[in-house]
């Protein structure tokens, strides 16, 4: 279970308070044109804030199945996918059951704890399709938010996003049955992945759903064999199975 009260808070408020808001500096999208450009979050910052983070990135292998969060452990690193798909998981105090609560892709990042404020995440992050990204260390990021009020509030936007997209899982989780469920995790990884196939198996989806193998070789994926690749494109009616409480979260607020 997590525990709130040890995890501390990294920020000096103090100084905090001190950081004056940056005047004229004027927010638009980045051209995706350079390779770490092919992140949404980071085409979104302003050209100051923007010229700031790209001196510390470095790209990164993210291999599948990686942990690159565990619950209640200090987080090292920041990971922007610019290719592939993470899991934002919750496990039980009994660590006998895990479930995905939020999906991270070229639309976001990991590490909301320390945009936060935070030295540890309460989830886990796994890489749940195989990709690449860009990456800094957690105490650069801390720097940065320090220095760029405009900085922290474009972060905290996505941050508002992803509690979003958490909360309408747990909506979905609870009021739809498992094909609903299943079509909606199918959608969200499409929406983050290029082209129209998804990399996914039977034993990671219905570890990620909360279920056993055997209910999902009901639904449209029970006529695919193990381990094989989904065609996104060969179930058009997966958009019509979605509930009431399924959204896309490729953007965020402005």
């Amino acid at each position: 279970m997590y525990d709130i009260e040890q995890s501390r808070c990294l920020y000096d408020t103090d100084r905090l308070g001190e950081v004056s808001r940056q005047d004229g500096a004027a927010r638009h999208c980045m051209p995706l044109a350079n390779n770490w450009d092919g992140n949404q979050l980071l085409a979104s910052l302003a050209a100051p804030d923007a010229a700031r983070v790209t001196q510390y990135l470095r790209p990164v292998r993210l291999e599948l199945r990686r942990c690159l969060e565990a619950p209640n452990r200090p987080i090292d690193m920041v990971y922007f996918p610019l290719r592939g798909i993470m899991s934002v998981v919750v496990g039980s105090s009994t660590r006998r059951h895990e479930t995905e609560v939020g999906v991270i892709g070229r639309d976001g990042m990991t590490g909301a704890a320390i945009v936060l404020g935070l030295a540890t995440s309460a989830f886990k992050v796994l890489v749940q399709t195989e990709g690449d990204g860009l990456c800094l260390a957690a105490h650069e990021l801390i720097q940065l938010l320090y220095d760029s009020v405009s900085l922290r509030c474009a972060l905290l936007r996505y941050i508002h996003a992803l509690a979003a997209q958490m909360a309408q899982t747990a909506l979905a989780n609870a009021t739809g049955n498992i094909t609903h469920r299943l079509a909606r995790t199918l959608l969200m990884a499409h929406d983050r992945t290029e082209g129209d196939e998804l990399r996914l198996t039977h034993e990671f989806l219905s570890k990620m759903l909360g279920v056993r193998r055997h209910g999902l070789r009901r639904e449209p994926l029970g006529s695919l064999g193990r381990g094989r690749p989904v065609p996104a494109n060969g179930h058009q009616g997966w958009s019509r199975l979605r509930c009431r409480g399924s959204w896309r979260c490729g953007l965020w607020p402005a």
